[in-house]
């Protein structure tokens, strides 16, 4: 089921992994065929969207602290592939610098858990 309080507790997830340092655990929020745009390109697959961040953060480093914000979000039908969308705002405070920026994300119901299916982000 897709609703606010599961997209919460699916950030939160989120925002609880990458402030621990934990890239796979970020990274495990996504299906495993997941589709990610942003400002360093295309990356397909969970594997390649690990790889994606790797090149940029070491696992265990201290990623920052990142910050989900849920401005809008829908459901489709309970039925459909793709039952939900969100679009976020992002914060990530590093090195006594911080980026923000946008992301619009769909997701899957994958064995029972809420999944990233795409992620379109960008830098603002």
């Amino acid at each position: 089921m897709f609703d606010l309080r599961t997209l919460q507790k699916a950030t939160q997830r989120d925002m609880d992994a990458w402030n621990c340092g934990d890239l796979v655990g970020f990274c495990a929020s996504y299906t495993e065929d997941a589709t990610m745009v942003s400002n360093g390109g295309v990356h397909q697959g969970r594997d390649d969207i690990l790889a994606f961040h790797r090149k940029i953060f070491q696992d265990g480093d201290d990623l920052g602290q990142l910050t989900l914000t849920i401005d809008r979000c829908g459901s489709t039908s309970p039925e459909a592939t793709i039952v939900g969308w969100a679009m976020l705002r992002w914060t990530l405070t590093r090195g006594g610098k911080t980026a923000t920026g946008f992301a619009t994300v769909t997701f899957k119901i994958v064995e029972g858990e809420l999944k990233v299916y795409q992620d379109l982000s960008f830098t603002t």
